[in-house]
């Protein structure tokens, strides 16, 4: 058989993992040249860049969310504190979901069992699947380096090229260790569902633990403990410490080779956490059409109601100590208030994190939106259309579980951030309910969107 035969699951796997990579690897780039360049002209003045440090550096509230600050007086440091954790989890989650996608997600449509009839096998194919999805990390990483070193290049910016590259390399050494945790979850979850919730998982961990360690010094250490926290411990554009890329790599690599060894001992279409043979029939839902997009869309808005409320709580336990940082930093108080926040003190730094807030409702409706499409792909939308659904009835129900899902994350995360905030202390002046919060946060989704 011909070599070209022998590497198809590459090939594939490569085709799915390249162009989206390509896309985000833009974005991730563009993100870091927006921000150098932002910094650059917003603080001109050594006393405002000076201002911004003051207020930032060593602030444990900024730094459970965002992560840790040094040098935040240079265009350097203020784009790696600003950038770095949001580049870092976008390229986890979509790692997880790419990796997920070409190997439990073909498995479950049964398209891998036609790639295992040729000359391979199933060791062999998730070899090559590792390489595809290589492929693609390589796709996420070029424009990400381009963008940045050019940004560097500029005189006001006066970044080297060295940094740059060290930089792109740190901010997609999350989509390469989360790929292999989706490798992983793929051969021990029974469906492409539950291994997207395994991998959803250790990045939560992972997350909470690097949350842990920078909001208290005392206990930095554990940031050797989580994959989030070895990114970190790279300090890229910030004094580069390599010495982090040790364990990135042993971890990507013993996942791989853990997902390898996994795949090779067990049939096609098992898992190693076996779901039921015969689960219960459900029938709640499935009276009409309504119902059963409720019905397929439930796991998802639940899961991201659950992430939006624990994001709200966790933005309502630093709102004091941040609130009273931005007091003595106007002009850093000026530059959030760009973003749409109003008022003074924890006022502006809520109204700062319900925009991040507002992106992650909107990767969640962006979700929705990419489920109408795959229903039609997947050919399950004829089996509607044959009986008396129209195409615009059924659009539009499935517009409207988006525009609810909107709603809804916005309103727990509002809710959840006002009861902490009410637990704490009296942080802002004029009493602000939940509903007010909620409102300002579907708002910003509905821009976003």
């Amino acid at each position: 058989m011909p070599a070209d035969a022998r590497r198809a699951v590459a090939r594939l796997t490569a085709r799915r993992a390249v162009r989206p990579g390509a896309l985000w690897g833009v974005v991730f780039g563009a993100t870091a040249a927006a921000t150098m360049s932002t910094f650059a002209t917003t603080f001109s003045t050594e006393a405002e860049r000076r201002a911004v440090a003051a207020a930032v550096e060593g602030n444990s509230a900024f730094e459970a969310i965002f992560g840790l600050t040094r040098h935040m007086d240079t265009v350097a440091g203020y784009t790696a504190y600003k950038t770095m954790l949001t580049l870092v989890i976008l390229g986890a989650v979509w790692g997880l979901f790419i990796a997920t996608k070409v190997l439990r997600g073909e498995e479950d449509t049964g398209r891998w069992e036609l790639l295992l009839a040729g000359q391979t096998t199933r060791r062999g194919a998730t070899l090559q699947a590792a390489a595809g999805l290589g492929a693609g990390l390589l796709a996420l990483w070029l424009p990400t380096a381009v963008l940045a070193v050019a940004a560097g290049s500029s005189s006001k910016v006066g970044i080297g090229a060295t940094a740059g590259l060290f930089y792109a390399t740190a901010a997609v050494a999350s989509a390469a260790m989360f790929m292999a945790v989706g490798m992983v979850a793929s051969q021990l979850a029974a469906t492409r569902h539950g291994a997207d919730l395994l991998g959803a998982g250790v990045l939560a961990v992972s997350y909470l633990v690097r949350m842990a360690a920078d909001s208290d010094r005392r206990i930095g250490g554990l940031r050797w403990a989580t994959p989030l926290g070895w990114i970190e411990e790279l300090r890229p554009l910030t004094g580069s410490h390599p010495v982090a890329f040790v364990p990135i790599a042993a971890f990507t690599l013993v996942a791989v080779a853990a997902a390898v060894r996994i795949a090779e001992r067990r049939d096609v279409g098992t898992s190693a956490f076996a779901g039921r043979d015969e689960p219960p029939a459900r029938l709640a839902l499935l009276g009409g059409q309504a119902g059963l997009t409720v019905r397929l869309a439930r796991p998802a808005v639940l899961g991201w109601v659950t992430a939006m409320t624990v994001t709200g709580l966790v933005f309502g336990l630093v709102t004091q100590a941040a609130g009273s940082s931005l007091q003595g930093a106007p002009a850093l108080q000026r530059v959030i208030s760009r973003l749409g926040a109003t008022g003074a003190g924890a006022v502006t730094y809520l109204g700062y994190v319900f925009v991040i807030a507002a992106g992650l409702v909107a990767i969640a409706v962006a979700g929705q939106i990419s489920a109408i499409r795959n229903e039609e792909e997947s050919g399950h939308l004829e089996n509607l259309l044959v009986a008396s659904v129209a195409r615009w009835r059924w659009l539009g129900v499935r517009l409207a579980c988006g525009v609810g899902l909107v709603v809804l994350a916005g309103v727990t995360t509002g809710i959840a951030a006002t009861f902490i905030i009410s637990r704490s202390s009296r942080l802002i002046a004029a009493p602000a309910s939940a509903a007010a919060w909620s409102m300002n946060a579907c708002k910003a989704c509905a821009q976003l969107d």
